[in-house]
């Protein structure tokens, strides 16, 4: 909550390899807890949203057109993902023309400076990714990143 006490944006569109589902949860835990700023303050959509029966490439489709910003959890999978390279990147960097913002967070060593990645601004140190270090070392950092998604997030 902001301190007048109106809701965070909402909307984050969030790109992972499914290889990076425990890290998927950690930066959850952090950039939008469940309880701490109010009922649905953040907004973050991952594919585990998608329900049964559903047609999940247009769910995530629909799902990054309607995001006004969006957290790619960066790995070397994550750059192997024919996938995301193909129908998530290049529509989440074309947005941006429009004002969407793409925070990239490198959770673990890759080769994101070969990247578009490498041309936009992290919102942590790419030299540092999380997974190198500590734990607690990796909670500080997590609460620097949602403190960065805060500030530079699009409002509603």
């Amino acid at each position: 909550m902001t301190s007048t006490g109106t809701a965070k944006p909402k909307g984050a569109f969030v790109s992972y390899s499914h290889k990076d589902k425990d890290w998927l949860d950690k930066v959850r835990k952090f950039v939008a807890p469940r309880g701490a700023f109010g009922a649905g303050a953040l907004d973050l959509w991952d594919d585990s949203r998608i329900p049964p029966g559903s047609e999940w490439f247009e769910e995530i489709d629909q799902a990054i057109r309607q995001s006004v910003y969006s957290i790619l959890l960066a790995s070397q999978d994550f750059l192997d993902s024919e996938f995301i390279w193909k129908h998530e990147v290049p529509k989440l960097i074309e947005m941006r023309a429009a004002g969407h913002v793409v925070f990239w967070i490198p959770i673990r060593p890759s080769l994101t400076s070969r990247t578009v990645l490498g041309k936009l601004q992290a919102a942590w140190d790419p030299g540092k990714p999380l997974s190198a270090l500590s734990e607690p070392e990796q909670e500080l950092a997590l609460v620097k990143i949602a403190e960065t998604i805060d500030k530079f997030a699009p409002g509603p």
